[in-house]
């Protein structure tokens, strides 16, 4: 294991450590940090060459999952918000409810409650067209959904446009302990992605927010 240092010129802000004197510092910090990486985001977010390439990338599911938040809330335009339908095995209908499912989302999962809005980056999450392009980790952008059942989006770096379905998804053997599973589109938002999740991307303009300490393996022949 080696540490990696980041040159000054490449660090934009220190986070100062919430006190109860500034309680709110650290969330100000992630609004001004998106801020810097996706500026007037409202205006250039239709604009297809300034938004190819361009990424925050973060430590862990949680960070990612609250950048995204943040940039999602600066898009103008009406939310679609497409609900999961999760269901339990027969089995465990007695012990669990699917209000309690709808707050599970494990790695690789599309969330219970899909909030997209046009021209905002996604990821698909699962292989469906390798042919065609469309694998787990290839970026879109949304443009649409078509009677809650398709969403009509475009291959970022391509004018091609693709059609995503529904599809159900299945967690994991033994991860959890009870059997269930989602029919949700395999899509999440992609203005932030974890470092793991952005291996073999090319990115023009990457931000990272390195909240806590990152370890990596250099392997050397």
């Amino acid at each position: 294991m080696e540490n990696l240092a980041v040159p000054d010129e490449m660090v934009s802000c220190i986070i100062p450590p919430n006190s109860p004197e500034n309680p709110t510092s650290e969330g100000q910090a992630m609004e001004d940090f998106c801020d810097t990486i996706f500026p007037d985001l409202a205006t250039n977010v239709s604009n297809s060459a300034w938004m190819k390439g361009r990424a925050i990338l973060a430590v862990t599911n949680k960070e990612v999952n609250m950048i995204n938040e943040i940039l999602v809330a600066k898009l103008p335009g009406q939310t679609d918000i497409l609900m999961s339908a999760d269901q339990l095995d027969s089995r465990d209908l007695l012990r669990f409810n699917t209000e309690y499912l709808h707050t599970l989302c494990p790695n690789g999962f599309p969330s219970h409650d899909l909030r997209l809005k046009r021209n905002m980056p996604l990821m698909l999450l699962r292989n469906l067209n390798p042919r065609e392009g469309l694998c787990n980790g290839t970026k879109l952008t949304y443009l649409r959904c078509i009677d809650g059942k398709l969403l009509e989006c475009k291959i970022v770096g391509s004018e091609r446009v693709v059609l995503i379905p529904r599809i159900t998804l299945i967690p994991k053997v033994g991860e959890f302990p009870f059997e269930w599973q989602r029919r949700q589109f395999p899509v999440k938002p992609a203005f932030a992605t974890t470092i793991n999740k952005s291996q073999g991307q090319t990115l023009m303009m990457a931000g990272i927010w390195l909240r806590t300490q990152v370890i990596y393996k250099v392997e050397t022949s």
